[in-house]
């Protein structure tokens, strides 16, 4: 009796114990799980794992495809396209610098910029002296057409500069100071000789428009021999701005994205 007495203790023991144990385990909390590609709690920041342009030029009039991917967001969207699907690609013109912008499941944001490039055709040779003759001896140079020499000609692409970037004000900044003296400032560009600034305004050409998408310019300044320009804005309301290089030879390069900033007073 005393022999299975002692067994039964000896098992009823760990039983037990693997009891209060399993009770525990499922008491203690076992951490977020991932819900909609995302995690409950802390969400992970959004990622952009790729966003290219193949070409990265193409004569103008052509088009370069946008490539992306992400990860860890919720939406996307392209300067210049609007919103875009998390991963996809779009044939889109060049000489642009595109800004990529994702947001994450916390309203977390990150942007990533890819310039862009318009080649510009150079013909290579003589200018004919006189004008060259077509078979029917009419003149060649006839304006508004274009006449193809008898003899060969050769066409290269020139690489147009690329788009500055901007540096300051951040876009999206608002200002309270008046007068409303303003300062933008952007990055070197190599082979530039001077930069263009536009500064377009919004409501000034016309009730809730920019200036640009009614066909018109509020301001453009040329000749820039730096990297900055400074001025006086025209009101309490908001404003945007761009700039591009030109080269020694007049030849505009790739324009920036635009930037936006805002004056309450």
């Amino acid at each position: 009796m005393i022999n299975v007495i002692k067994t039964n203790r000896q098992i009823a023991l760990p039983a037990a114990l693997s009891i209060l144990m399993l009770m525990f385990c499922a008491c203690v909390p076992q951490g977020p799980r991932p819900t909609n590609g995302g995690w409950s709690g802390d969400s992970a920041y959004p990622v952009i794992e790729k966003f290219e342009a193949h070409p990265p030029g193409a004569m103008a009039g052509d088009t370069i495809t946008l490539r992306w991917r992400t990860r860890n967001a919720v939406s996307a969207a392209i300067s210049g396209i609007g919103n875009v699907p998390l991963n996809g690609e779009r044939a889109v013109a060049p000489g642009i610098t595109y800004v990529l912008t994702v947001t994450g499941h916390d309203g977390q944001r990150i942007t990533a910029e890819r310039g862009t490039t318009v080649y510009q055709p150079h013909i290579i040779g003589e200018n004919p002296r006189p004008p060259l003759q077509l078979k029917d001896d009419k003149p060649a140079i006839i304006p508004g057409e274009i006449v193809r020499p008898n003899r060969p000609i050769r066409v290269i692409p020139i690489r147009a500069l690329p788009a500055p970037m901007l540096q300051s004000p951040p876009s999206d900044k608002r200002f309270s100071h008046y007068p409303r003296r303003t300062t933008l400032s952007w990055s070197t560009v190599q082979g530039a000789a001077t930069y263009t600034v536009e500064i377009d305004c919004y409501g000034c050409c016309g009730a809730n428009r920019w200036c640009t998408d009614i066909g018109r310019t509020h301001k453009m300044v040329k000749s820039i021999r730096s990297t900055t320009y400074t001025f006086n804005f025209v009101g309490a309301q908001p404003g945007r701005w761009r700039v591009w290089a030109v080269d020694q030879n007049g030849n505009p390069g790739g324009k920036s994205a635009w930037w936006t900033f805002s004056y309450t007073r």
